[in-house]
């Protein structure tokens, strides 16, 4: 898999994660662009060590995974703890993962330094895109808490039915280089959350379709 630059991931039987345990030391480090379809994993695609591993990758698609609810495993964070992954993703896009939560907790939100577009399309359970940390119960530690994602210029949010917002109200959040926001039937999100980007010249095209 080291010599590879493009990954599929095909039907197959339901697991935990794509991978278990560290992965032998340069398993995905060349892997560029990641397709996952169909996969029937229910409670995340990757793990933090897998996530870790793949230091090349610039495009994720994930598509039509019914069951899954996150695409990362949380993990148990300290405060001094400063996690970086997908360092060098530039292009998400997530399709028809209709159970899926959020996106990514935001103890791993500060990694996303190079994302450039993120496309979210008929996720139904979706809430946040940047989720509060699950691993203890306890998010007091997580008020106010700085995102920033300072390559991001696309964002899409097309037909995720119960997203409430962009990330909970106890962050704050920074999009400098964003200039086009779609927006197209995501009827419970808020408009605050939508006025909390801190944007130059930021197109924002909100098209609500008749019920």
């Amino acid at each position: 898999m080291a010599g590879f630059s493009f990954g599929y991931v095909i039907p197959m039987r339901s697991s935990g994660a794509l991978y278990h345990g560290v992965p032998p030391s340069g398993l995905f480090e060349k892997l560029e662009h990641r397709y996952i379809s169909k996969c029937p994993l229910k409670t995340r695609l990757f793990t933090p060590a897998i996530a870790r591993g793949l230091q090349q990758l610039e495009k994720l698609d994930i598509f039509s995974c019914d069951e899954l609810k996150h695409i990362l495993e949380d993990e148990e964070i300290s405060g001094q703890d400063h996690r970086v992954i997908f360092s060098k993703l530039k292009k998400l896009h997530i399709m028809g993962c209709q159970m899926l939560e959020y996106v990514i907790p935001v103890t791993f939100s500060q990694g996303l330094v190079q994302l450039e577009s993120l496309d979210i399309d008929y996720c139904g359970e979706l809430k946040y895109v940047i989720g509060e940390c699950s691993s203890d119960g306890d998010t007091s530690h997580q008020n106010g808490i700085n995102i920033e994602f300072p390559a991001l210029q696309v964002l899409r949010l097309t037909d995720n039915w119960n997203m409430i917002g962009i990330f909970p109200q106890c962050y704050r959040a920074a999009w400098p280089s964003l200039h086009k926001f779609y927006l197209e039937y995501c009827p419970k999100l808020k408009i605050m959350s939508i006025n909390t980007f801190k944007a130059n010249e930021c197109k924002v095209s909100k098209v609500i379709r008749p019920s």
